[in-house]
């Protein structure tokens, strides 16, 4: 069951509770135009976000802002809750990313993105998502007034617990070998040649790496190496880059070949792509990890 609830301009709430079966295809790792805050409520998953993959407990808390590629695995037959707040650009301006949105934005890109809430907080989080949900459903005139509010003290929760729940929380990633993988792509994709050249750098097989990577994160390396330029390159257009910039930001070193990925990837070209943006404000997709150019297989 998944329910979509519109809190305000810009804010979405997603609650969704269903039976997922392990050979179920997951999401490819993705990043969204829009800031996401995700609890984990039920269910035998894993979470992979940009520098590392974390197991998930009742209380586990992603937050991810745009171009942070993130995916959930769904490690068994389960029954597998989630709620999440979706923040879009529209919003920013009446949040203030500087109070509200800190969690979001005061880190660096790709980093701390999981920590790990107590259950009396997490019960609190969880309390106020469902009276949103109840009062939403009742009709009452007030259902935004009451939404907004429990948005709001759930932000003022987690920016207040965040620095205190980084340290619970770093030491939870696993599968070193992937991790490692994980962040020498991201800080290397634009200049790596061949897979082989991540396996010498760990000191394992690129038959072995591959395996790992691909059990772990959904997609192979070499999959992972195109998501990233292409993410890359949605981000510089987005941001008003020339097509010349973008492709080489992103480390294309042919344009030709830059423009027939991005379009075999997205559905569209960068030049399409980029118009589409600047064209686009705060409108959510139904799938709450679908973008414009939805490539979920």
């Amino acid at each position: 069951m998944r329910l979509e609830i519109r809190i305000f301009n810009g804010i979405h709430l997603i609650c969704e509770d269903s039976y997922n079966l392990k050979t179920t295809k997951e999401h490819y790792p993705h990043t969204h135009d829009f800031c996401e805050l995700y609890f984990h409520v039920a269910g035998k998953c894993t979470y992979m976000v940009e520098n590392g993959i974390y197991p998930t407990d009742y209380g586990t808390c992603v937050i991810t802002r745009h171009n942070e590629l993130h995916c959930v695995r769904i490690e068994e037959n389960c029954q597998y809750e989630r709620f999440y707040y979706q923040i879009f650009d529209g919003a920013l301006p009446f949040l203030g990313s500087d109070a509200h949105m800190r969690c979001f934005f005061d880190r660096d890109f790709g980093q701390n993105n999981v920590i790990v809430l107590p259950r009396e907080l997490m019960d609190e989080c969880l309390a106020r998502a469902k009276e949103t949900v109840s009062v939403y459903k009742s009709g009452a005139p007030d259902a935004e007034s009451v939404g907004l509010a429990n948005f709001l003290l759930t932000m003022h929760s987690i920016n207040s617990f965040y620095n205190q729940a980084l340290s619970l929380s770093e030491d939870r990633r696993y599968d070193s070998l992937v991790t490692n993988a994980l962040r020498y792509i991201n800080q290397n994709f634009t200049s790596i040649g061949q897979v082989d050249e991540i396996a010498a750098k760990l000191f394992v097989s690129r038959e072995y790496l591959s395996r790992s990577f691909k059990a772990q994160v959904g997609i192979s390396p070499k999959q992972y190496i195109l998501r990233k330029k292409i993410e890359t390159a949605k981000a510089a257009l987005r941001g008003g880059a020339s097509l010349d910039a973008a492709c080489e930001l992103a480390g294309f070193n042919d344009y030709s070949y830059f423009i027939y990925l991005f379009r075999r990837e997205t559905g569209m070209t960068p030049a399409k792509y980029r118009e589409y943006m600047s064209q686009s404000i705060c409108v959510p997709m139904t799938d709450p990890t679908a973008r414009p150019d939805d490539t979920s297989r």
